[in-house]
């Protein structure tokens, strides 16, 4: 998972695919599901980011139904895969509702990985859906959020989103 998640992060999500692929098998094979939920969920952001929409929904479903229903990482993760893939679509009241619902398990959390994945997923949807103010604060937000723990990558990439604004 870390290192899918460095991969997510430096921008190589077919990387990262690969490596979770393998953590997906591996771990299918065992009785053990609380990585599996977090590594499929992984997958479906990883297929989301390589374009693969069907496929992301396919993982989300999957996450979905293996999570603990309080293991709030691969619920949050599949909402917002769901919602770029609705956004894609073009269906923007489904993305934003699966936006807001992915807010509502991560903001009480303090998990900085989940906050950056969603303020993207929140930019992207905001590209998409032709709201530059809304992708610029969620772009500073993930920038904010970076910075404050050091995360050069994921600032990079804010900064990066930020400028074509």
């Amino acid at each position: 998972m870390v290192e899918a998640v460095t991969e997510l992060c430096a921008r190589n999500p077919e990387r990262a695919y690969e490596v979770l692929a393998e953590g997906h098998e591996i771990l299918a094979a065992s009785a053990e599901t609380g990585f599996l939920a977090t590594v499929v969920a992984l997958r479906a952001q990883a297929a989301l980011e390589l374009g693969r929409d069907d496929e992301a929904l396919e993982r989300a479903d999957e996450a979905r139904a293996i999570a603990a229903t309080d293991d709030f990482d691969p619920h949050a993760r599949e909402r917002f895969v769901r919602a770029g893939v609705l956004a894609r679509r073009g269906d923007f009241p489904g993305a934003d509702g699966l936006i807001a619902a992915s807010a509502e398990l991560v903001d009480p959390t303090d998990y900085v990985i989940l906050h950056l994945d969603l303020a993207f997923a929140r930019a992207a949807v905001a590209r998409l859906a032709g709201r530059p103010d809304e992708q610029r604060a969620a772009l500073e937000r993930a920038l904010s959020v970076a910075e404050a723990k050091g995360n050069l990558m994921a600032a990079e990439w804010a900064r990066e989103g930020l400028a074509t604004l």
